[in-house]
């Protein structure tokens, strides 16, 4: 299993790799073996074979946040949260801003204002 997942480019968006912690790899890894098997290497996939739709993955996770009981939560709460936690634990604003595609450090120092306690800096994403 590869340690990072390739996010191709998208309007204006660069690609981008997105390096993954060992639960995501093995979250892939499980998800992999369940999933249609084709030769598009889209990861995400309908029962069908052809790749979700952004619109379908958001629908996906809401009905998930629904199912879980989770009130009023977004899509992006799960970015917003991943971003938290890392510069939390000291993950440098440089790797996640680059993993997250943001074209300018500032958008990523934004975050910093609900960070209360912040670690020192690491260039290594701690698990969740």
């Amino acid at each position: 299993m590869e340690d990072s997942i390739k996010i191709r480019p998208h309007e204006k968006h660069e690609a981008r790799d997105v390096p993954l912690n060992k639960s995501a790899k093995e979250a892939l890894s499980r998800y992999l073996t369940i999933r249609p098997k084709i030769e598009d290497d889209h990861v995400f996939v309908t029962k069908s074979g052809k790749p979700f739709l952004v619109r379908n993955i958001r629908t996906a996770i809401e009905r998930y946040f629904r199912i879980a009981g989770i009130e009023n939560a977004k899509v992006n709460d799960l970015r917003h949260t991943f971003v938290a936690h890392h510069l939390k634990h000291g993950v440098s604003l440089v790797l996640l801003s680059k993993i997250l595609g943001h074209k300018r450090l500032s958008t990523t120092e934004r975050y910093l204002n609900y960070i209360q306690d912040r670690a020192k800096d690491t260039s290594t994403l701690s698990e969740l």
